[in-house]
């Protein structure tokens, strides 16, 4: 879908609908709906500027939060983000 284009009203609503329906699904078939340690979601945070990198956050719905994972953009790491240089 191009990011430029706004779905029309029905469009989104049938989205919306089968966006819940499939988690319904997906809920069932998996079997984690009393089971909130098995649903986590992620969220990515980009940084920009100088550095082409993003911050990856996961939270359980039980309250659990895993440490945040950084990514960067590039074809081969820079040793000094390994070592500790930037973060």
């Amino acid at each position: 879908m191009n990011k430029n284009i706004v779905p029309s009203l029905n469009k989104q609503k049938l989205m919306c609908k089968r966006f819940f329906e499939t988690g319904a699904y997906l809920y069932k078939k998996y079997k984690v709906t009393n089971r909130p340690e098995r649903v986590f979601t992620v969220r990515e945070v980009p940084l920009g500027g100088v550095l082409d990198a993003s911050i990856l956050v996961c939270a359980g719905a039980d309250g659990t939060v895993l440490p945040p994972f950084v990514t960067f953009k590039a074809s081969f790491p820079l040793v000094v983000w390994l070592m500790g240089g930037l973060f």
